[in-house]
């Protein structure tokens, strides 16, 4: 009976553990292909993706409308109230008027281009 050699030993390790690695990766594929879809996909189906899509950009053409409607609706036209009334301008002065003017149609502007963002990001998982 012939000894095993050294060759002969580190061959048969090698193939007990090439047999182990493929036997995990048969496990494992399955999970890496469910992995490779994104999370929003996995958790989301498509129709809430396409509903949140055009909910973020009908919330973006509606601030932008809001920016323009803003002296004609009541929250948004104590602003402009503000800005033409003489007696508030004197007390706070003009450049702070015109600074809160300037910041409320901001928010507007910041949020309306959040939900464009927001709404281009759901695009892109669908």
């Amino acid at each position: 009976m012939p000894l095993p050699t050294l060759n002969d030993d580190l061959l048969q390790s090698f193939r007990e553990e090439y047999a182990l690695v493929n036997d995990q990766l048969a496990i494992l594929d399955p999970l890496c292909a469910s992995l490779n879809i994104s999370a929003a996909k996995r958790i989301l189906n498509n129709t809430i993706l396409i509903l949140a899509e055009f909910t973020c950009y009908g919330l973006f053409v509606g601030g932008i409308v809001l920016m323009f409607m803003a002296r004609h609706l009541y929250p948004l036209s104590l602003i402009d109230t503000i800005y033409q009334s003489n007696e508030i301008t004197y007390k706070l002065g003009a450049p702070n008027i015109n600074s809160f003017v300037i910041a409320g149609y901001g928010i507007l502007l910041l949020s309306s281009l959040l939900f464009l963002i927001t709404g281009r990001m759901a695009s892109v998982i669908r």
